[in-house]
């Protein structure tokens, strides 16, 4: 199984836009589970790294991942939402080795 963390969209660029924007909503869905929604703060996406990470995010190799991301005003309006669908891939290498030595064995 690989886990993984969804990386936000950057912000608008437009700070009109941004200012309007009260918060996210992501939302997340894999094979034979539910859609896991996550409500997201405007910090989330001022981070530098902007992921958001959740003990559900665990899928098979191979499988794909539905991600929808969209705005929520104050007054509670939904905007259009940005939409992907990602096949989740194991690109974790293993851990290198500790050492690589010889030894000696004759002379010549």
């Amino acid at each position: 199984m690989i886990t993984f963390a969804v990386v936000l969209p950057i912000p608008p660029i437009n700070s009109a836009d941004w200012a309007e924007i009260a918060s996210g909503e992501l939302t997340v869905t894999l094979p034979a589970v539910e859609p896991i929604v996550i409500a997201t703060a405007k910090t989330d996406q001022e981070a530098n790294l902007r992921l958001v990470s959740d003990a559900r995010f665990v899928g098979a190799q191979g499988v794909f991942v539905g991600l929808s991301f969209l705005y929520v005003d104050d007054a509670g309006n939904r905007g259009a939402a940005v939409t992907a669908n990602v096949e989740l891939l194991d690109t974790v290498p293993p851990v290198a080795p500790e050492a690589i030595g010889l030894v000696a064995t004759g002379e010549v």
